[in-house]
């Protein structure tokens, strides 16, 4: 008998579908929680570079999630 590692790599079906959903949720949380600290931002304060940099960030995370769910 064939014994499998514990590897993401062996994962199949249900958890690797369950696997890909987490990470898409948490991507999806980054992206709102900074959304929102950006909007609770006083309208005549700029906003940061950083905070700028962490929003592509987590769009693109999430975007690669989504991508990483239709294949």
């Amino acid at each position: 008998m064939e014994e499998r590692g514990s590897g993401s790599n062996d994962a199949s079906g249900p958890d690797l579908l369950l696997s890909r959903l987490r990470a898409g949720v948490s991507a999806y949380e980054r992206l709102t929680d900074t959304a929102a600290e950006l909007v609770a931002k006083p309208g005549d304060s700029p906003v940061s570079g950083d905070a700028s940099l962490r929003l592509a960030d987590a769009t693109d995370a999430l975007v690669g999630m989504i991508r990483g769910l239709v294949s």
